[in-house]
């Protein structure tokens, strides 16, 4: 499998298309990402920005064992771990990577929130395809069987919890709204107008459909 078919299949998804290719911005090495980060430790998949002026650099970080298990397999056999555990983290990279490109083409600010929210439903949305649409399977692997990196500051948790409860919360919907009742198209449509809100749009669309998140 390649990163650019994941972003083809969710360019697809979301009905648009940017000019960048991930490939092209894509490194493993790890001596690269030191440049970026004061931490003597770095996350198995990072987006890494920095400003230079009135431009941006944007690369895409992936541990050369998370992109070799990912590039060699087929398919997440049966959500089992190294092998669905690299295919995820290969989806948030190419996630947070479109969603910036797009967003960066409206002149739109993201918040670091809304990243990690539109990661995990891309995730989602993905694992279904390669579990051959098996929403009872994929929904308590991705949102209930997870857990932190070591060594996240009290920020960085708060924001993982945040965005797994609110992605959760909304693919449960989905699956009750539309995938038990074979309402693929009607989801497609809810999902490219979900996509182009602001984050306050989307935590207060989520609340309305699921008002018991805290």
């Amino acid at each position: 499998m390649r990163l650019h078919t994941l972003q083809s299949k969710l360019e697809s998804i979301y009905e648009f298309q940017v000019a960048q290719r991930i490939d092209d911005f894509l490194t493993t090495d790890s001596g690269f990402v030191s440049g970026f980060t004061d931490s003597s430790q770095h996350a198995r998949e990072q987006v890494l920005l920095q400003q230079e002026g009135n431009d941006y650099l944007l690369s895409l970080y992936l541990d050369q064992q998370v992109y070799n298990r990912f590039s060699q397999a087929s398919v997440p056999e049966a959500m089992c771990h190294q092998q669905a555990s690299a295919f995820c983290l290969a989806v948030e990279g190419v996630s947070h990577f479109l969603y910036l490109c797009w967003n960066a083409g409206f002149e739109r600010e993201v918040t670091r929130l809304e990243l990690e929210i539109q990661a995990e439903v891309d995730k989602y949305l993905m694992l279904l395809e390669y579990a051959n649409g098996d929403s009872g399977q994929v929904h308590p692997w991705l949102f209930e069987n997870w857990h932190l990196e070591v060594g996240l500051s009290e920020e960085e948790q708060s924001r993982y919890e945040k965005a797994n409860t609110y992605a959760s919360k909304y693919c449960r919907g989905l699956q009750e709204r539309y995938l038990r009742i074979g309402r693929k198209t009607e989801m497609l449509r809810e999902l490219r107008r979900f996509y182009r809100k602001t984050q306050i749009q989307k935590l207060n669309m989520i609340d309305k459909l699921a008002p018991t998140i805290s």
